[in-house]
């Protein structure tokens, strides 16, 4: 009888994208267009600034390349970024549980973000699948 385990296969690095998780989590706030973070905040009535915020989020979507994945970032991993008047900061607080925070503040357009990234996985026999907690 052959036993086989998935966490004892070692994938080559082509499998992963030159990148960490963080790295991809900020990319969410500093790569996409400026105009619809900046919409989140400057629009004058609340369900302007609300229907602002969904197509920001909706933006956020891409599309996930089949067998690619980043690589996993180690405890206590930052990353930072500058872009014009906006500062990204991220750091992996936590391993096990995988727990990434994110902290971004624009001065000039009055935004700023907290945002706690905490996995959790869900087993459902032949599936697995994660949701954030």
């Amino acid at each position: 009888m052959l036993i086989f385990a998935l966490f004892q296969v070692q994938l080559p690095p082509l499998f992963n994208i030159p990148k960490s998780h963080l790295q991809c989590y900020g990319e969410s706030v500093y790569a996409v267009g400026e105009d619809l973070l900046h919409k989140c905040n400057s629009a004058e009535k609340s369900q302007e600034r609300f229907i602002s915020v969904v197509a920001w989020s909706i933006s956020l979507t891409r599309p996930t390349i089949f067998g690619c994945a980043p690589y996993n970032p180690i405890l206590g991993e930052t990353h930072h970024v500058s872009k014009g008047s906006l500062n990204v900061l991220l750091e992996q607080v936590s391993h096990h549980p995988p727990v990434s925070a994110l902290h971004a503040t624009d001065e000039k357009e009055n935004i700023e973000m907290i945002w706690c990234h905490n996995p959790v996985p869900k087993f459902y026999g032949i599936s697995a699948s994660y949701y954030n907690n």
